[in-house]
């Protein structure tokens, strides 16, 4: 990344302005991090909002600016989780997650987790 594309990023999209808290990223990355935009929306998740026309939740993420549809779903939760598992996928370290707390299970941590008992 040269210095022309770079900007500095807060980590946790806040005002923390430690140098800890930074992070340098470029405006692709920076826009990955940026929370729910909509505030219109009936959904309160990010990638997330009610497909009328089918009545479920639909989840979507855009990658390279192209919109992918990741699913509809009966639970908005689990639409934003969905949306969640992509954009760690997608976006990595940059992701902007609707539960960032939630532990990721992937094959590696559930044969680790059986391995311990």
């Amino acid at each position: 990344m040269s210095t022309s594309d770079c900007e500095i990023q807060h980590q946790h999209n806040d005002i923390d302005n430690r140098k800890a808290n930074l992070r340098p990223a470029t405006h692709t990355q920076n826009v990955w991090n940026r929370r729910k935009f909509k505030p219109h929306s009936r959904s309160k998740y990010k990638g997330v909002d009610w497909a009328n026309d089918m009545k479920r939740w639909r989840a979507r993420i855009r990658v390279n600016g192209k919109r992918i549809y990741l699913g509809s779903f009966t639970n908005e939760t689990e639409a934003a989780k969905a949306y969640d598992q992509a954009a760690r996928e997608h976006h990595g370290q940059f992701a902007s997650l609707n539960f960032p707390n939630d532990t990721v299970v992937t094959a590696e941590n559930a044969e680790h987790a059986e391995k311990s008992q």
